[in-house]
């Protein structure tokens, strides 16, 4: 007789999870959930299933193991409801395409400039104000201007190296945030190439799909810099990173409702 478990009294946690301690990761939950739907052991805990979206998982897990929760009851009451979204997201390879071009445009327009919005609130408007990114070209425009920020506070922060702690570790957030927006924006773009050249190879498409994955965990790197951002300058470290967390979460909805 297989092993059952009731979904709704998982514990989420980092990591994996162990499913005979009633915990797990919002991915390894959303695997237990279909294994018992379709009668299959539950097995050992794992956070892959072929019926999840690469972006969508690879997002999914940072947004689980991210530093915004302050508590697991808290990250369990949040996401457990995003489990049913999560499953059967799998679709065409150009849905793929079209969620990495979305957490492209996530970590350049939204949370590189929410990094920036307390020190340099002129040019978070100005990110901000970038066209959508939705293919190659909008993908490179982002990346752009996610360098050019970076090369402004670098030099920034080498000018400021005997400022304040919290005014370098904000610096530092920003730099962080515009490196994984610009590396989001890059691995949209070159998975795009990739696709539109080589559709046909599976090697090539393989490649593409884990550079589009790579787009989601470099949004996803972008949106913990933006919220280490909030926590140095307002020395509040779980309520500051509420905002940059809710706007994941909006992203991994978006995200979930995209169909082909």
């Amino acid at each position: 007789m297989n092993e059952k478990i009731n979904i709704a009294d998982l514990t989420l946690v980092t990591g994996i999870g162990d499913y005979s301690a009633h915990t797990a990761c919002i991915m390894s939950a959303a695997v237990a959930k279909w294994r018992m739907e379709h009668g299959e052991e539950l097995g050992r805990a794992i956070d892959t299933i072929d019926c999840v979206d690469s972006p969508i998982r690879q997002f999914a897990i940072a947004i689980n193991d991210g530093k915004w929760w302050g508590s697991d009851k808290e990250r369990t009451e949040t996401l457990l409801p995003f489990i049913d979204q999560i499953l059967n997201t799998k679709g065409s390879s150009e849905l793929t395409q079209r969620r990495a071009y979305k957490c492209a445009d996530y970590a350049i327009r939204v949370f590189l400039p929410m990094a920036l919005d307390l020190k340099n609130p002129e040019q978070a408007e100005h990110i901000r104000s970038l066209p959508e990114i939705v293919d190659v070209h909008t993908a490179i425009v982002g990346k752009k201007a996610a360098d050019a920020v970076s090369t402004g506070l670098y030099a920034a922060r080498s000018a400021a190296a005997a400022g304040l702690y919290a005014a370098r570790s904000a610096d530092d957030a920003g730099l962080y945030a515009a490196a994984a927006a610009r590396t989001a924006a890059y691995a949209a773009a070159a998975a795009a190439r990739t696709a539109a050249y080589a559709a046909a190879a599976d090697a090539e498409a393989a490649y593409a799909e884990a550079t589009y994955a790579d787009a989601a965990g470099q949004a996803a790197a972008a949106a913990a810099a933006a919220a280490d951002a909030e926590d140095a300058t307002y020395r509040a470290s779980h309520a500051a990173k509420i905002p940059t967390r809710t706007a994941a979460l909006r992203l991994l909805t978006e995200l979930c409702l995209m169909t082909d």
